[in-house]
């Protein structure tokens, strides 16, 4: 949603659409938790990546979306 905003599209958000039915949910697995904290290594070099893009690509609506934060 947020380069949707950068790319000035005016939308709204349906904020129950994307619940998840309780029945839906489990536990998490130990395989679960080791695919967790091996994607936090590169989070924030991907963070970085995309904010870069979205800034050079979209350099005009800084101050209409604000910036995006993690």
């Amino acid at each position: 949603t947020y380069e949707l905003c950068r790319a000035n599209y005016t939308f709204l958000l349906a904020s129950q659409l994307f619940n998840v039915h309780r029945g839906v949910k489990r536990l998490a697995t130990s395989f679960d938790n080791a695919v967790v904290e091996h994607q936090k290594r590169f989070r924030y070099s991907a963070f970085i990546k995309f904010k870069r893009r979205i800034d050079a690509q979209y350099p005009k609506t800084l101050k209409r979306c604000n910036k995006f934060i993690m």
